[in-house]
């Protein structure tokens, strides 16, 4: 009896981690690409290929947070880029922060590390999440 009681123990954090992660099994890499699909004009080449998935992963963790603590955390990412480029970057954050919410809401992972490796004709993807 006492045994069983300790198996439910057990479980319970179990079942709450899983309900954190969100019961969707896509790929977080191919999700990630689908948030800079409307962003990814003409060919980009490495560098800019790994901008554009850097400033998706911020704004998918970023979406992960509460409204407070999501601005507050903006702000402090924001603080790493140059002036004049932190009203765009920061509407780019913000437009990336809707879509996720709004194509995936039930996927609560977070990007812990991302790589991206050219493969001449196109480019992948490997994403590292954090549960």
């Amino acid at each position: 009896m006492g045994n069983a009681r300790g198996r439910k123990r057990l479980w319970k954090p179990l079942k709450h981690r899983k309900l954190l992660s969100g019961t969707d099994t896509g790929k977080l890499s191919g999700r990630i690409i689908e948030l800079i699909t409307p962003y990814r004009e003409g060919n980009p080449d490495r560098g800019e290929f790994e901008r554009l998935i850097s400033l998706a992963s911020t704004a998918w963790n970023l979406s992960l947070f509460p409204l407070k603590a999501r601005d507050e955390t903006m702000m402090k990412v924001l603080k790493a880029v140059p002036d004049e480029d932190r009203q765009l970057i920061r509407g780019l954050l913000q437009e990336l922060i809707v879509r996720k919410e709004l194509l995936f809401p039930e996927d609560r992972r977070l990007v812990g590390s991302f790589d991206v490796i050219d493969e001449g004709e196109n480019f992948r993807v490997i994403v590292a999440a954090l549960s």
